[in-house]
């Protein structure tokens, strides 16, 4: 294949040879011999211009011929053009069906091959994480409060968000006890509830407050207004002491 390409690059073409041995006097020159223009030889054209035209007029069985001689003899260089190659389409322009435009397009494979034919989740489409209310009551006395976190928007998919109880007056381990984990919503849940423990003491404190937060959604996004609850624990003690609670509860 190679040598019926080098055979037609070493091919030029015809160049006018100039007859001489005719008799006809009626198409004798209209100069003098001696002021006659002498014919030069065309040029062979570029050997380039010859390489393109003999791949455009080659058949597809030559192509494959030509493509497989040069993946043997040339296979480093072959890979390297075929890697820096962009696919070019050529489609008719709107304002002529002869002028075209190189439209290139290029190909990324996905980092992730499961996301093949699945709708692309944007924020708009991830579900609202939050809880049910902003402020939470309890007594002293009760062992737990229950605190209820809900989802809304989309519940197609899992959901999870961590929480974390913080202090402000009422202090951890004096007047609640310390509460973190997180809070899973499968496939079509809606609400959830978590639960932190209280402290009963003798001592008055009045009302106190400590708040549980979430972080750290998944496939979600926590509420700017309702990522946060209150809770105020009143104190079921009497002032200034429970040593004179009876008294004080049961005057007269």
């Amino acid at each position: 294949m190679f040598s019926k390409l080098k055979a037609s690059l070493s091919t030029k073409p015809p160049g006018n040879s100039g007859k001489s041995g005719s008799t006809d006097e009626s198409r004798a020159p209209l100069v003098a011999p001696e002021e006659a223009v002498p014919l030069v030889e065309q040029p062979a054209s570029d050997p380039v211009d010859q390489v393109t035209q003999w791949f455009l007029k080659a058949s597809k069985e030559e192509l494959h011929d030509m493509m497989k001689e040069l993946a043997e003899m040339r296979p480093k260089e072959l890979k390297q053009i075929a890697a820096k190659t962009k696919t070019s389409v050529e489609r008719p322009s709107a304002a002529s069906n002869e002028s075209t435009h190189d439209v290139h397009i290029e190909l990324t494979p996905p980092t992730d091959p499961t996301a093949l034919g699945k709708k692309q989740t944007t924020i708009e489409d991830l579900p609202i994480l939050q809880f049910s209310c902003g402020k939470y009551f309890c007594l002293e006395g009760e062992p737990t409060v229950k605190i209820t976190a809900i989802r809304v928007g989309s519940i197609e998919e899992r959901s999870s968000v961590k929480y974390r109880t913080t202090e402000k007056s009422a202090i951890k381990d004096v007047n609640y006890h310390h509460a973190e984990g997180t809070i899973v919503w499968e496939r079509g849940d809606v609400s959830k509830t978590v639960e932190v423990g209280l402290i009963d003491d003798n001592h008055w404190a009045g009302v106190v407050e400590f708040r549980v937060v979430l972080e750290d959604a998944e496939n979600g996004i926590i509420s700017s207004s309702a990522g946060q609850a209150r809770v105020q624990r009143i104190d079921d003690d009497v002032f200034p002491s429970n040593k004179y609670r009876d008294q004080i509860l049961n005057r007269q």
